[in-house]
């Protein structure tokens, strides 16, 4: 739990996925998390082509042998479409081979019949080229408009800061979109009814309906309920407003360069208030540690969570730790948060873990293999 003379500092968060099922549902719109859910990344590999439908797939490996993909997998995708090819540019230029001002994927294979002593270091690029094509693609296509209206229910807010008025008619169009999937519809619906602090079983009944939804969406969404999430409204009573996952968004917490990227997940505001946390949410199963907070005290400086860097490469810790462990999976934008938190953590070190990873899909389909006690999982079906 830590150097001895900051052990009894140390502290061990355990939380089960009911703690912010807003989170997973969400479109990302940062490198990673954005690519793992609209595209088919199975295991870290990347099906990839250079020549379109002129060439086969080649599978690539997204891990930290690939410096861009460090650099830049916690990138916001606006920054990700400039900085790839800037470094190309700039490569370019360091090579004496100079290129456009735009860069294409044709340009690039141009660089490389020319130059082919720069193969792998062209290649690379060309593989985020395409990566950040291929995301703003699918963004392009739909994601921007279900973007829009994920965010503004989570939030409560417009971009411009007003309240909304959690109406059905925000997702009705979006609903009967033949160019989202089902998958995305039951993402839309989850945080629309959690917003709307739940809502009648006649009710949703209908929305999943009018989504055109298989037998398993209603499934899907009443499973949230197993890991004590309000879905359905008991007496007409509005429960969820007053969750935590949405209670967290105080103003200074608001604050995003990106009208389509304006939630922060739970786990960072519990990361950064640490020892602040209430102790009803949050109770201790022994005596609580002394006094101390992520950005506060004299402890050594902590650089924990470079998972991109070897063993031998990460500098010895020595600040009291918090680790935190979520039960049924941790999101991408879960892990991004706990990296960005470190950055500023300067007197703890923190650990953050989990059963698996998820995408949107994999926490959907968590959510449909779930069984209520009794071995029954779908008795509301």
């Amino acid at each position: 739990m830590g150097q001895e003379a900051y052990k009894d500092r140390s502290q061990l968060l355990i939380l089960d996925r009911g703690f912010d099922p807003v989170s997973p549902l969400l479109h990302e719109l940062t490198y990673q998390a954005m690519a793992y859910d609209l595209l088919s990344i199975k295991n870290d590999v990347y099906g990839f082509s250079s020549k379109g439908k002129e060439e086969p797939l080649k599978d690539v490996l997204l891990d930290e042998n690939d410096e861009i993909w460090k650099d830049l997998r916690h990138c916001h995708i606006a920054e990700v479409s400039s900085e790839v090819p800037k470094r190309i540019r700039e490569f370019g230029e360091k090579t004496k081979m100079g290129t456009a001002d735009k860069t294409s994927m044709r340009d690039l294979s141009q660089m490389i019949k020319k130059m082919p002593q720069y193969q792998k270091e062209l290649s690379k690029y060309s593989v985020h080229l395409r990566l950040a094509e291929d995301c703003m693609k699918e963004f392009n296509a739909y994601v921007n408009r279900v973007c829009k209206a994920e965010q503004d229910l989570a939030m409560g807010t417009t971009a411009e800061g007003e309240k909304i008025k959690v109406d059905v008619k925000m997702i009705q169009p979006l609903l009967q979109d033949p160019l989202l999937k089902d998958f995305d519809k039951i993402r839309l619906i989850i945080i629309y009814v959690l917003q709307n602090g739940g809502m009648s079983e006649e009710n949703l009944n209908r929305l999943v309906q009018y989504a055109q939804l298989p037998a398993d969406g209603i499934k899907i969404i009443r499973n949230l309920e197993i890991l004590g999430v309000p879905i359905i409204q008991e007496g007409g009573k509005v429960q969820s407003q007053h969750q935590p996952y949405f209670q967290h968004l105080t103003e200074d917490r608001l604050q995003s360069k990106y009208q389509l990227s304006r939630w922060t997940n739970y786990i960072r505001a519990i990361m950064e208030e640490n020892e602040k946390l209430s102790t009803k949410l949050f109770p201790y199963l022994s005596d609580a540690p002394r006094a101390a907070t992520l950005t506060g005290g004299a402890a050594p400086v902590s650089a924990r969570y470079q998972w991109h860097k070897k063993r031998d490469q990460v500098a010895t810790q020595t600040g009291p730790r918090f680790i935190i462990f979520v039960m049924g999976g941790i999101s991408l934008s879960e892990m991004r948060s706990a990296y960005e938190v470190t950055q500023v953590a300067k007197n703890w070190e923190i650990i953050i873990g989990s059963t698996h990873i998820l995408t949107p899909e994999i926490f959907l389909q968590d959510l449909q293999a779930l069984k209520r006690r009794g071995g029954v999982g779908d008795s509301h079906a």
